[in-house]
């Protein structure tokens, strides 16, 4: 119950969002980015994009940075200099206060007068999403008896092999 509650409050956020971003007064056209631009991307694993592609060797070790995560993809379609500080695992406040890993800083300290685009992929690892899809998929799993079975007879292997 409590999962669902953090679900349909965050949908009223963003359905406020929404909203709020088409009725916006006064807003005006924003100059298209010119080659070179600065771009500094901040995130979670949506944007780090673990296993996708190669890992990138620029990142922290422990973020799980991929060569062809989308602002990697965008920065060289729009021919941008990216600035990639996603790192998997990351929640709010590693973006705005906390430092993830040692040597890291907040992300929010990679954007500097010079940056024209961020963007912001986070929120899941906030709100368990990882957690939940595990508990979901664990109890599709185990509902099924053969499934049930299956597993049973695979876990004392697979603890023997990553013991």
């Amino acid at each position: 119950m409590e999962v669902r509650l953090r679900h349909k409050i965050a949908a009223g956020f963003l359905a406020f969002g929404f909203a709020a971003c088409q009725t916006a007064p006064n807003v005006r056209a924003i100059a298209p980015l010119e080659p070179g631009a600065r771009y500094v991307a901040m995130g979670s694993s949506f944007a780090a994009g673990p296993g996708v592609g190669e890992k990138s060797p620029n990142a922290h070790p422990n973020c799980g940075q991929s060569t062809s995560n989308y602002p990697k993809l965008l920065a060289r379609n729009l021919k941008l200099e990216l600035v990639d500080v996603t790192c998997g695992g990351a929640m709010t406040a590693n973006i705005l206060t906390i430092s993830q890993h040692n040597g890291l800083l907040p992300q929010i300290e990679s954007i500097t007068p010079e940056t024209r685009l961020v963007t912001v992929t986070i929120g899941g690892n906030d709100l368990l999403l990882a957690r939940d899809l595990g508990i979901a998929s664990c109890n599709n799993i185990i509902a099924a008896q053969s499934a049930r079975t299956k597993c049973q007879d695979c876990l004392p292997r697979l603890s023997g092999d990553f013991a």
